[in-house]
Order: C-alpha cells, then structure tokens, then sequence
C-alpha cells in the first residue's frame, strides 16, 4: 500500500525557542504564517494527489488562529490520519486537546526533553515550558489523541533518558510510542555543535533504554540516528519489511503557491539502507553530519553493518 502523506507547514510562531531549532534564529522578518486561504487550497491540491495522510507542523500549529479549521476541513476530505507537531504547552488550554479531537485530529506528536523542569526548560529557553507541556500532555490522553512523545537527543539529557522512562510510565498511555531522535544541523546546531553527544555514549544510553522498555512493554522507536550506531536496535526499521512506500506532498509557508511530491531524504531507513548494507567505511557517511565530527572525530564506533 502506498501512504500518500502530506505535510503542512503552517507557522513559525512558538513559544518555544529550543537550543537546536532553526526557527529562533531567523530574522523577524522572514518568520511567516501561511494564511487560511492559501492553507485550504492545498488541501485540495494534496486530496487530488491522493493524500490519506496529513501532518501538521510549524513552529507550533496551536498558534496559528484557523488551527481547528483546517484539521475539520482536513477531516471533511476524508483523509483518515491527521497528526499534528507540538510542544504540548496549549493542549491543556481550555480543553483544547478534546476540541481538536472533535474537530477531526487523531495523532499528536509532543516534544518533551528532559524528565525535568531544568533540563527540558534549558533545551527549550522558557522556565514554565515544562509544566504546561506535562499538564497539555495529560489533556491530550484524556481526550483519547494517539501520542508519540518526541525527545531530541543531546548532550543536556543524554544521561537522562532512563530517566524518561520512569516519566514516560507516568504520563503516556500503554499503546503511546516515546520517539528518540538524533540532532539535526540545523542552523542553531551549526552554531552550537557542542550539543551534540558522542555516538559512543548514545549508544550504550539508548541501548539499556531499549532494552528496558522492551522488557517493560513500552513502545520505544528511535529516528535518524547512524544506522550503524544502534544496529541492530532499530526497532522502528519493520518499515521497511512492508513492501510500500511513502510520497510525501509538502506545502509550506515559504512556498505556499504549490505543492510539490518527492520521496523521502531524511530517514536513513529508506534513503541510507542500501549504503549501509554495503559499508566499508572507506568514503564519508552521508549519515554523519559534519559538525558532529568536529566535537567527536573518534570514528571508530562507524562500522560496517
């Protein structure tokens, strides 16, 4: 089966100003929200393209005035699986998980850093973050959204993570996944690439927390990391065993006049396999991000698969 998913950039505003994001470090100027009109036409332009699947993404979707019009239009086009990207901090603001739940949403996708109010705080530049993030979390699993709890991994919670399972037993339901996710180079990163953790320590951290949730019965994937850093951990690397594939239709605020489709680059799973099967480790990784290899240039841990 193929997946036809969308995505819909739909504002850079957030409250957020996380340490490896790259919209904080844009000029005002240049931040832009993607008006309703031009929002509702390429709906219609992904339906035409097959679209049965929609994520909603910024900056923080919940900031965009016309959010709920856009998840009921969504929903009225019969696209089935409606996720959004959030901090979480405006989910717990008059009940408004439920109403995007009524209006159509089924999936939430919330970004979580630490399992405490300084770490996550520190990642994210805003003292109440984490409070209001945990508190939307709750809303969220009362008003019946599928979770996934995303957290970045760095070198401010590296040593944290078992941690977060503790946390994650707390405030997830059983069936919800909690996502780990590798640094991308983003502008912020580029700037700041002490935040990256060695992939040494990454692993033995993320291996015993693999190892534990699945003793435990919890849904733990991990995102974009080297393949060959957490082989044969990937748990999330069935994908590729089911025979589809995926066209992503993205429309975003800096080009909202169309919509264009285009296979996936960014998960390894799909783009890096082929490479990694073959690997020698005799040219560069395309895996590796550059800035990376300038606070760790140890590349002994990139082996072969």
């Amino acid at each position: 089966m193929t997946v036809f998913r969308g995505f819909l950039d739909i504002t850079d505003s957030c409250a957020n100003r996380c340490v490896f994001c790259g919209i904080p470090t844009m000029p005002q100027h240049e931040k832009k929200v993607m008006n309703i009109k031009d929002i509702l036409c390429r709906l219609d332009e992904m339906k035409k393209n097959g679209a049965n699947d929609l994520i909603i993404t910024g900056g923080e979707p919940t900031e965009h005035p016309d959010l709920l019009e856009i998840i009921a239009e969504a929903k009225r086009k019969r696209i089935n699986k409606i996720t959004m990207y959030s901090q979480g901090r405006n989910l717990g603001q008059n009940k408004l998980a439920f109403r995007l739940k009524e209006n159509g949403l089924t999936h939430v996708m919330i970004s979580l850093f630490g399992p405490t109010s300084s770490i996550h705080n520190q990642c994210v530049g805003d003292a109440k973050a984490f409070d209001q993030t945990i508190a939307g979390l709750k809303v969220a699993r009362e008003s019946g959204l599928r979770i996934c709890l995303n957290t970045t991994v760095c070198s401010y919670n590296i040593y944290q993570l078992l941690s977060m399972v503790d946390l994650t037993k707390e405030i997830l339901p059983s069936e919800a996944v909690w996502q780990l996710s590798d640094l991308f180079p983003t502008i912020a990163v580029r700037k700041r690439p002490v935040l990256y953790a060695s992939y040494t320590v990454i692993r033995m951290q993320i291996i015993e927390v693999l190892r534990r949730c699945a003793g435990e019965g919890r849904k733990c994937s991990i995102q974009e990391f080297p393949l060959c850093v957490l082989f044969p951990w990937i748990s999330d690397a069935q994908e590729l065993n089911q025979g589809g594939k995926t066209v992503l239709l993205a429309a975003t605020k800096q080009e909202p006049e169309c919509v264009k489709q285009f296979r996936p680059w960014r998960s390894p799973y799909r783009t890096f396999l082929e490479d990694c099967q073959q690997c020698t480790v005799k040219t560069k990784c395309l895996g590796i991000s550059e800035y990376y290899l300038k606070i760790h240039p140890d590349t002994s841990i990139f082996q072969p698969m």
